[in-house]
């Protein structure tokens, strides 16, 4: 029998109650307990700096820590173990963060990461004796303050930590996080509908004269912007499952994370076009070029009878330097080049795609034009915020 440590003994729970009762079930109860941290620091941090963050960020890795003990039918999710104890929660954490910090900032950042999991902890045991809808009301409360926290924290850490890449979609982590699935939906359907409109004109100005003369033409050009540009959000949806297995260094929730998001983007950029531009049937591929299905066996018996098509497809993708080969041009970090696997990228699958639809491809000509001129276009474009909310409320007319 495991004795109960003086720093949750009934005397300090019932302190505990007694002052942050009144905000449980609020939206600021972690807001409450920082507040409180800070009147006992003898040096006040600054109101947003590293150690607030800290602190949050020791409440945010308690909270997932306590929920999965719950979920393993730990009992009671009480007992602190060798794994859940904040001294090797903080070891994780403070892996995070780069190597060079003062001596005295560090021991601040990790008193206020002890500071934010006891906070956890103490809730979790004052409120284990509380009926089950007020515990379960007190927890989805702690589980929307702490969500709020997280594009802060994260957006802090990479400020802080050791040198790896932007996180560039955290608000779109945030929305999955919280369940926010039809904001999620609206957030990629107003990014699309901003980037193909200014994709459809610049490809309009340049094909107008043919659009004009033919109006297969039109419906041809219309095909071929709606692939190079489920190409781009490809890129979009692989650059947003790389950032979730580095926040997370968990593939499993990464991949989760990532054919979720893929998924409601494929959505996004079909009813887009679809809707805005012409209805043509258009049907998930982004999704298709997002899940690089190269173990199909109709994809290598392709690639097996075109040859020459191949060398043509890796003689442009070799033409790119190596400063040249980011997300922006099509290049990730699944790629292979060399031997039987040369044919495991997403510029061989849109060729595949295009030549399949159209015999007489200019393989240079086009997949140039596709990583030089559109993805780079069209990625930005997306990553841009766009200027207009379709789903607002329009002002009436008078």
């Amino acid at each position: 029998m495991h004795e109960t440590p003086y720093a949750f003994s009934d005397e300090v729970l019932n302190g505990f109650k007694k002052m942050f009762g009144k905000f449980f079930g609020t939206n600021h109860l972690v807001r409450e307990g920082w507040l409180s941290y800070q009147v006992s620091m003898q040096v006040k941090p600054q109101p947003d700096g590293g150690v607030g963050i800290c602190f949050h960020s020791g409440a945010m890795v308690m909270f997932k820590t306590m929920l999965e003990m719950g979920e393993a039918g730990m009992p009671a999710a009480m007992q602190m173990n060798e794994e859940n104890r904040p001294e090797n929660l903080w070891e994780g954490f403070r892996n995070s963060l780069a190597d060079e910090i003062d001596a005295e900032l560090l021991d601040q950042y990790k008193k206020a990461f002890y500071g934010g999991c006891w906070f956890i902890s103490a809730l979790w045991f004052t409120t284990k004796d509380e009926d089950e809808q007020r515990a379960v009301e007190i927890m989805a409360a702690l589980r929307d303050e702490i969500s709020k926290f997280r594009i802060n924290i994260k957006q802090w850490l990479v400020s802080e930590a050791k040198p790896r890449p932007a996180y560039m979609f955290l608000e779109f982590d945030d929305l999955l996080v919280r369940g926010e699935k039809q904001e999620l939906f609206k957030q990629c359907f107003n990014r699309c509908y901003a980037a193909v409109s200014v994709s459809y004109e610049f490809e309009k100005q340049k094909c107008d004269a043919f659009w004009r003369f033919d109006e297969r033409f039109h419906e041809q050009g219309i095909e071929i912007l709606y692939e190079r540009f489920a190409y781009a959000m490809a890129m979009i949806a692989d650059r947003f499952h790389k950032d979730c297995v580095e926040l997370y260094d968990d593939l499993a929730e990464a991949q989760k994370k990532g054919g979720t998001f893929a998924t409601f983007l494929s959505g996004s950029v079909d009813e887009v076009f679809n809707r805005s531009i012409r209805d043509m049937g258009f049907d998930h591929a982004t999704l298709a070029y997002y899940e690089e299905d190269y173990l199909d066996e109709a994809y290598d018996e392709f690639w097996d009878s075109h040859k020459e098509l191949k060398a043509q497809v890796i003689a442009v993708r070799n033409s790119f330097d190596d400063e040249e080969r980011t997300f922006l041009h099509g290049f990730s970090d699944n790629d292979r080049d060399t031997g039987d696997l040369e044919t495991d990228n997403r510029d061989c699958l849109h060729m595949m795609r295009i030549c399949k639809r159209w015999q007489k491809v200019d393989v240079e000509k086009f997949l140039t034009a596709t990583k030089r001129e559109y993805l780079p276009m069209m990625i930005k474009l997306f990553i841009a915020k766009p200027k207009e909310d379709i789903f607002a409320d329009k002002p009436s007319a008078k």
